[in-house]
């Protein structure tokens, strides 16, 4: 399990988890090619090239590839966004928004799991999507560390709390 950074506005992570290799790129450029051999050499380039900046991953781009492959009206070429717009994805959620939800649904607190995705705060996801992409990371709520310690004071004495920061 890891945690998945992500921005406190995000409300959709894709599942993808693994790298984009130069062989994963090689072979389905090799299937581009076969299915779409009118693709020039400067459409491909950009491909890759957004497919980097885009921080596909090796499945996704397979994915990417032959859903455009299965769903593309042949007849034309297929546009380098085609490729690019695929992901799969899984929604988050805020408290705020699951208090939102619950105004309509009283379960929705029990539908879902907080996950740790590098915040102060956990972002929440369907049980289901946690279970089917078991790369999430349960939230462990954090329990501030403190001691007691004895102390005086112009001849009293006490017990205080302190916070470890505190000491």
């Amino acid at each position: 399990m890891q945690t998945i950074p992500i921005s406190q506005t995000d409300t959709k992570i894709s599942i993808y988890r693994d790298k984009l290799t130069k062989s994963g790129i090689a072979k389905q450029i090799a299937k581009i090619h076969s299915a779409f051999p009118e693709m020039n050499k400067n459409q491909i380039n950009i491909l890759k090239e957004r497919i980097k900046a885009n921080n596909f991953t090796d499945k996704r781009f397979e994915d990417a590839v032959n859903f455009v492959i299965d769903n593309f009206k042949y007849g034309n070429i297929p546009h380098i966004a085609d490729f690019i717009r695929y992901d799969q994805t899984i929604d988050l959620f805020s408290y705020n928004d699951l208090l939102e939800m619950h105004q309509n649904n009283k379960d929705v607190f029990k539908m879902v799991i907080a996950i740790d995705v590098g915040l102060s705060v956990p972002k929440y996801v369907w049980k289901w999507d946690y279970e089917k992409y078991p790369f999430f990371k349960k939230w462990e709520i954090k329990k501030a560390k403190s001691s007691i310690k004895t102390y005086s004071d112009n001849g009293k004495t006490g017990t205080k709390i302190f916070s470890i920061d505190e000491e």
